[in-house]
This record gives C-alpha cells, sequence and structure tokens, in this order.
C-alpha cells in the first residue's frame, strides 16, 4: 500500500474482480492515488512514532542517568576476551579495575582517567564503562584475619592407586 497507492491483488482477487476503479480522465486518477498516499503515509508515520515511543520506553527501563564530577572516583570496566591459545578464560577475569581518579570532564558521557595509586593518565572513557568507586571501611581491614590452616604446607601422602570397583552383576530382564 505505501509503494503504490493500492493493496497487492492476489490471484484470488483478481479472479473475482468486482472492484469499480475506473476513473474517467488519468488526472482523476492521480488525485485519488495522492489522496490516498497523504492518507496512508500519515497513518504509517503515526504508527511509528507510538512503536518507537514504546520502544524508547523498553530501552531505557533499566538505564540509570549517571554523571561524575571532577575529583570523584571510579572503577572501570575491562572488556576481556578469552583466548585459547593462551590457555585464558573470560569468565576467570577481573571485571572492574581501579580505582581511577576523574581529571577532566569533556561532556557528561566522556571522562579523562588517572590511576589513582600512581597518577599516570590512563585515557578517555565512556560513562558506560565506569561506576562509582567506594572504599571500604577501615574496620573491614583489621577484622580480616589469614587462614593459618591454608598457608602451612600439607605434608605429601603416597597412598595405593585408586582401586576403582564396579557392580558386575547380570542386567537381564525378568519375563
Amino acid at each position: 500500500m505505501l509503494n503504490f497507492g493500492r493493496e497487492i491483488s492476489t490471484p484470488f482477487d483478481v479472479a473475482l474482480d468486482d472492484s469499480d476503479d475506473a476513473f474517467d480522465t488519468w488526472v482523476d486518477h492521480k488525485n485519488a492515488l495522492v489522496e490516498r498516499l497523504v492518507r496512508v503515509y500519515k497513518l504509517a508515520r503515526e504508527n511509528i512514532e507510538k512503536a518507537q515511543a514504546i520502544q524508547a520506553c523498553n530501552y531505557n527501563k533499566g538505564r540509570r542517568n549517571i554523571e561524575f564530577e571532577e575529583g570523584d572516583l571510579v572503577l572501570r570496566r575491562t572488556h576481556p576476551k578469552s583466548d585459547k591459545t593462551k590457555a585464558l578464560i573470560k569468565k576467570f577475569f577481573v571485571k572492574w579495575v581501579g580505582p581511577y581518579l576523574i581529571v577532566e570532564k569533556f561532556s557528561p558521557l566522556v571522562y579523562l582517567l588517572e590511576d589513582a595509586s600512581t597518577g599516570v593518565r590512563v585515557g578517555t572513557y565512556n560513562v558506560v564503562d565506569l561506576k562509582p568507586y567506594f572504599a571500604r571501611p577501615a574496620a573491614w581491614q583489621s577484622n580480616i584475619q589469614p587462614d593459618r590452616e591454608a598457608s602451612r604446607p600439607r605434608p605429601s601422602r603416597k597412598s595405593a592407586p585408586l582401586v576403582r570397583t564396579y557392580n558386575l552383576r547380570s542386567r537381564t530382564t525378568r519375563t
């Protein structure tokens, strides 16, 4: 309908062909076609705008509007990739590194970062790859005790090879 200004005819429609679309002149046909196309385009535009509004609403449901200021501490997302040749597995990588200090704010979306411990600038990053850094309270650090059992070396035990026993009974079915 949007291309030709009329519905596409199927073979069944052609067989029934009781349409009376005959116009006296080609000007009448052109005017009717233009009116029909304007009406259809307007309807299509309204439907597209309605669909875009629904899609934007669904897309933005989980979006957080976050903005950082200069001097804030943030963590930066890493984008790890698995590599079979180096025996690296993505799920075991660290996903967030930091803390980093925001040195400059180019826009609400782009920030220049500096390593908080070394003072080396690491580059510019988008806000989607950043999250606020919250330092742990000092009380948490003092309560952590090393596990003495884990740090003690284990004595090596040389044992006999593992012997497995199998159930070798007959598996015939009773009839």
